[in-house]
């Protein structure tokens, strides 16, 4: 992360990095080296081994539509498509249709 983002735990197994003056394609590639970085822990209990994965939502916001829980609502309905699409993926908000058309997932 740049020393002026945010990290932050949401709930639950959710977490949010807010990064400013950054675009969609700035966070998408901070997501895929997150989520590189997950997929390759080694992950170990009693014995077992367990494969670690983490689905991304990116959202934008423009200047004059800049409200925190629309932002937050956007990343997560982008996280729900990676979801869908499969997991252990980045996708960026598009608009409402993402949330309901996974074939649209970057």
């Amino acid at each position: 992360l740049r020393g002026q983002d945010c990290f932050g735990r949401i709930g639950g197994e959710e977490f949010a990095v807010l990064m400013a003056d950054a675009d969609p394609q700035a966070g998408s590639a901070l997501a895929e080296r997150l989520r590189e970085a997950i997929a390759g822990i080694d992950a170990r209990h009693g014995g077992a081994r367990f494969h670690v994965s983490a689905s991304f939502g990116i959202a934008a916001a423009a200047d004059a539509d800049f409200l925190l829980d629309r932002l937050m609502a956007r990343a997560d309905e982008a996280a729900y498509v990676s979801k869908l699409a499969g997991r252990n993926r980045v996708s960026i908000w598009q608009g409402a249709a993402d949330a309901v058309d996974p074939a649209r997932a970057n």
